[in-house]
């Protein structure tokens, strides 16, 4: 009788833990839905025509959606930084132009695999520093400069210009 109780006591509890991961899970996996299409909903308002300055900082680094080719038709001005490429991390990316945010932060590009240059910096070929900047992460994915910390003196970050 004593077994019998064992067994009903270790099948109960075991139903109870698979229950309860099944639940943990579940939960785990409504939130995450419902994160992404908040996140989704962001970046459509900053892509609209006339969407306000903090709806689009909002949305900087929410979209990951990755470009097949994100350099193919992309024209900027004959002077301005049109792409960075890091050899080592098998970077090569479009730079957009970027300025400051409501906040006076540095803006930043709303897609995790875009590059940005702040056009208050140096522009290629001109004397002073170049800011560039970008994300390590969106949400759920790496991003562009996801491991930048990994280079190392010597390794080679080169742009392209308009």
């Amino acid at each position: 009788m004593l077994m019998k109780k064992s067994l009903a006591t270790f099948f109960g509890l075991s139903a109870a833990v698979i229950l309860a991961c099944a639940a943990w899970i579940g939960w785990e996996f409504y939130s995450y839905h419902r994160d992404m299409s908040a996140f989704k909903e962001e970046v459509a308002l900053a892509s609209r025509e006339g969407a306000t300055p903090e709806q689009v900082q909002q949305a900087e680094g929410k979209d990951e959606t990755e470009p097949a080719d994100p350099l193919k038709g992309y024209v900027v001005a004959a002077d301005a930084p049109r792409a960075i490429y890091i050899d080592k991390l098998g970077v090569r990316a479009r730079v957009l132009e970027m300025g400051l945010n409501p906040d006076r932060s540095i803006q930043a590009p709303i897609n995790i695999f875009d590059a940005g240059w702040y056009n208050g910096s140096a522009k290629p070929g001109e004397k002073g520093a170049a800011v560039i900047d970008g994300h390590a992460s969106g949400p759920s994915r790496e991003g562009l400069f996801a491991y930048v910390e990994t280079l190392a003196p010597g390794d080679r970050v080169y742009g392209g210009a308009g």
